[in-house]
């Protein structure tokens, strides 16, 4: 059987996307560092990645938009038709992949998150689900993060930087 794509009982579709929100090296040689949240989970408080769900009849882009304000009052730059720079699959434990499948530990669902890593404009201010904020260097990630979470920044981040910025006019 197959089953048309229709958003869930919230109005959501399937996906999510994930903003990787990174700050840009002051200098040549800096290491870059990605900003993350501080958010109550059912794992109790986690530092993760922001982002959320894509709402019914939403772009992409205006999904990416929505959750920088909401979260963190920031401005992103993006190209009118952002491109995932990964996509990275979230399960519960009892559906998880069991075939060396990479992914991540959500005990809500099964998520498809599409990853941008993006720039911001603005000072990030941590409010709604963050509690806080900070950047951190890839190898100096924070405790706790949500499960998944250090293995999905470093898949992201292995190839060298790679954005979903604006693309130059």
């Amino acid at each position: 059987l197959q089953y048309p794509l229709a958003p869930n009982r919230n109005n959501h579709w399937p996906s999510n996307v994930r903003i990787l929100i990174v700050s840009p090296p002051r200098n040549a040689g800096a290491a870059q560092r990605v900003g993350l949240i501080l958010r109550h989970s059912p794992y109790g408080e986690v530092w993760c990645h922001l982002g959320g769900r894509i709402q019914r009849g939403e772009t992409i882009a205006d999904a990416l938009r929505r959750h920088a304000r909401e979260t963190l009052q920031i401005d992103i730059e993006l190209a009118l038709e952002p491109q995932p720079v990964d996509v990275f699959q979230w399960f519960p434990a009892e559906v998880a992949p069991d075939d060396g499948t990479p992914y991540g530990d959500d005990a809500r669902k099964h998520a498809i998150g599409l990853s941008f890593i993006v720039e911001h404009e603005g000072a990030p201010t941590p409010q709604g689900e963050a509690l806080d904020f900070a950047y951190f260097s890839l190898d100096e990630l924070p405790e706790p993060l949500w499960p998944g979470c250090g293995r999905l920044l470093g898949r992201l981040f292995s190839a060298g930087p790679r954005y979903s910025r604006k693309a130059p006019t």
